[in-house]
């Protein structure tokens, strides 16, 4: 199984494609979460997201319209909403019919407002990040409103599923929200370096993108072992060593 973050680029264009959809699977806790988020004025919403003016309005207008007990057939599933630099790396308008319900079955995107996501999970245009400081508006913090529940929903497909080892390509924000100390599986990182000379240097930003890559990758080679992914090459990004002690394998580009 695969675990990526979410994405505050939202493409919202109509798509066309002969899928059946799904429902996320904590849908009524984040109806939960959007009664809160429905209370707070303009000003509130500034505050809460802390984004400029013109964000804040777009999403107080989303919390306003957001449908809780309405069909949403006007919205669209997650991995074709989403469209920051992760999904860009994943390119799924390049993946077969079969790879998209492979990625059903193996990616999970993890949410602030739904806590857990397939990739053909109906969702609506939101944004609310893990780390946002919810404590204002219900005296708690996402991490603790998800309290167990994320890791026990993973630990539920793992076993049903029969996968081997979760791999993590989420960021810190999202991945805090997996309780390590009840989830029964092996995990596994990946890091993204350039090499200049002797000098490692992190790739910042492009990291998103590099794990997109590596999750389509993934989806693309039916990968079910870990030393498989050693294969991926991306953009110049090529294996270069594991760390076993601590399940990271490291990919490097040369400049």
């Amino acid at each position: 199984m695969i675990l990526i973050s979410p994405a505050k680029k939202l493409n919202l264009k109509p798509i066309e494609v002969n899928l059946t959809f799904s429902e996320p699977v904590f849908i009524e806790k984040a109806k939960y979460l959007i009664k809160h988020l429905k209370n707070l004025n303009k000003v509130e919403v500034k505050n809460l997201l802390n984004v400029s003016d013109k964000l804040s309005l777009e999403n107080f207008n989303r919390f306003q319209s957001f449908e809780i007990k309405k069909k949403l057939d006007n919205f669209k599933p997650a991995i074709y909403t989403f469209s920051g630099d992760t999904f860009v790396g994943l390119d799924v308008n390049n993946f077969s019919m079969s790879q998209i319900l492979n990625a059903q079955r193996k990616i999970r995107i993890l949410s602030g407002l739904y806590g857990i996501l397939k990739p053909l999970d109906i969702i609506q245009p939101h944004r609310l990040e893990m780390g946002t400081k919810t404590d204002v508006i219900m005296k708690r913090s996402l991490y603790e409103f998800w309290g167990n529940l994320i890791t026990e929903q993973i630990n539920e497909e793992i076993k049903k599923n029969k996968f081997k080892f979760l791999l993590n390509l989420a960021s810190d924000e999202y991945f805090k929200s997996i309780n390590l100390n009840i989830l029964k599986t092996e995990v596994y990182k990946i890091k993204f370096y350039f090499i200049d000379g002797k000098t490692s240097k992190n790739v910042g930003m492009y990291a998103k993108r590099l794990r997109g890559a590596m999750a389509g990758f993934f989806i693309k080679s039916k990968i079910s072992d870990i030393n498989e992914l050693k294969q991926f090459s991306y953009n110049g990004f090529n294996y270069d060593s594991e760390d076993e002690k601590n399940k990271t394998l490291f990919f490097t580009k040369r400049k």
